[in-house]
């Protein structure tokens, strides 16, 4: 690992606590008294983990992310990228990773190109993990913008692009992610400024995701 920042460990929890089995457009009343089961699970698996109960908090998410929950799914992948409350298991992680991230979770998809770069669970896959931060990127993950945009600056499983690399630093910062403050306020003191031919972060934020 180089150190550098990445979802945290109760981002999916804090920014999307209902199972994805609550979406469907179901109104039985039925239907919605399972949901809110399956609801009250996830919560006490938040409650577990924010008291540091792993091993409880893997039980309850589990059950949850095999059923299809993508929260679910991307907190049991940490839980096992991490080893805690379990043996870590970096290949099951990745695959919980994944079956979230397929699905449009952002910050699964931020996690797993982590994984998919570093080599966790695998070989390096840099130009796998570039496809999955582009995604997550566009779909407005801060974290995801700043790896992509060292991605360009780097050359690392894309091609060098010095404007897309500002852009993506750029959007990062709207954010208030401070790393991608602290990069774009270097960058802009040693880059030429965008060429026609180069993506701004107007572009970037006006391209569909």
């Amino acid at each position: 690992a180089d150190g550098t920042p990445e979802a945290s460990p109760t981002e999916a929890v804090t920014t999307d606590t209902a199972p994805a089995s609550s979406n469907g457009s179901s109104t039985n009343d039925t239907s919605t008294a399972a949901n809110e089961v399956l609801a009250k699970q996830f919560r006490q698996g938040v409650s577990a983990y924010d008291a540091k109960k792993y091993g409880r908090a893997f039980e309850l998410w589990l059950p949850l992310a095999q059923n299809g929950d993508l929260a679910a799914q991307r907190n049991v992948a940490h839980l096992l990228r991490r080893g805690l409350g379990v043996e870590q298991d970096l290949p099951r992680a990745r695959k919980f990773y994944e079956q979230s991230a397929e699905f449009g979770f952002v910050t699964a998809q931020t996690n797993l190109a982590v994984m998919l770069l570093e080599g966790e669970g695998g070989e390096p896959k840099p130009e796998e993990a570039a496809y999955w931060l582009d995604l997550a990127a566009r779909g407005g993950h801060p974290i995801a913008q700043f790896h992509l945009a060292r991605l360009y600056e780097t050359g690392t499983g894309v091609e060098p692009n010095p404007g897309r690399a500002l852009g993506w630093y750029a959007l990062a910062s709207r954010s208030g992610h401070q790393p991608s403050l602290d990069r774009l306020a270097e960058l802009v003191m040693i880059l030429p400024g965008p060429s026609n031919n180069t993506e701004t972060a107007r572009d970037i934020a006006d391209a569909p995701s």
